[in-house]
């Protein structure tokens, strides 16, 4: 995705044009997917027994948006594989906060295993980026 993402970018000369390019065919793609799995395009913003669907869970698209442009972006500085490997590290980051704090999912606190795991990925990526 980020490579065919780059490229786009490179053939429109514009990272923001060809993300949004990106996300206008993803969302025709989910549109026809959506009405043939749930054959309906209603949003309900309360299920009877969860209650009404907080405003943040509405930022997912927002947070894709940074994501997809960032890859598009870094793409023809990193290279595929670090672009990659950044990626992951951050989202792996974002997972240990996430899960150590208990933010929205059970409490499921950092040791010193998962610290050594970041630790070796990021050596990967200095690594990497020397080579």
């Amino acid at each position: 995705q980020t490579t065919i993402n780059s490229e786009l970018s490179k053939q429109m000369h514009s990272s923001l044009f060809a993300a949004l390019v990106s996300f206008t065919v993803g969302t025709i793609a989910l549109f026809i997917l959506t009405i043939i799995f749930n054959r309906s395009l209603k949003i309900k913003l309360s299920q009877h027994h969860l209650g009404r669907i907080k405003p943040l869970y509405f930022i997912g698209g927002i947070l894709g948006v940074v994501f997809v442009t960032s890859n598009i972006i870094l793409m023809p500085y990193l290279g595929a594989a670090l672009t990659t490997i950044v990626a992951m590290l951050g989202q792996m980051i974002m997972g240990v906060i996430i899960d150590h704090f208990g933010i929205g999912v059970p409490k499921n606190e950092m040791t010193f295993r998962k610290f050594i795991g970041l630790i070796a990925i990021a050596i990967g990526i200095v690594l990497l980026r020397l080579f």
